[in-house]
């Protein structure tokens, strides 16, 4: 049960990532407001200059400002998470396990004792 879990939310952020990162990449543009370029993305119609042929009003130019930042905010979230859960499900135990048991040290210590010892 747990690894279907933990199966289903990988895919979940996986997926979570690649749409922000295709709608940040293909549908990017940007607005003159108020003398300040506006850039974000979201699909849009374009013009035959190219531009966008549309607006925003003062809210939604705060809407889309927030929620690009605090996607892109909880993306990295969940990606630090995805590597410190990784990290301390894989990685951690292997370590501790070498630790408590001197397989890392068993290289050093190839030579017998000295020859005063065993008198």
């Amino acid at each position: 049960m747990r690894e279907s879990g933990l199966n289903i939310a990988r895919y979940f952020f996986l997926i979570l990532f690649l749409a922000f990162f295709a709608g940040n990449t293909f549908f990017d543009h940007s607005h003159l407001y108020h003398g300040n370029i506006i850039v974000h993305s979201h699909p849009f119609k374009k013009g035959q200059d190219g531009n966008p042929v549309h607006s925003h009003s003062d809210s939604a130019y705060q809407l889309i400002y927030l929620l690009n930042h605090s996607l892109a905010g909880i993306v990295l979230s969940c990606t630090l998470a995805t590597g410190v859960f990784f990290l301390l499900k894989e990685i951690a135990p292997v370590a501790a396990t070498r630790f408590h048991t001197g397989t890392d040290q068993a290289s050093i210590l190839l030579r017998g004792p000295p020859s005063w010892l065993s008198n």
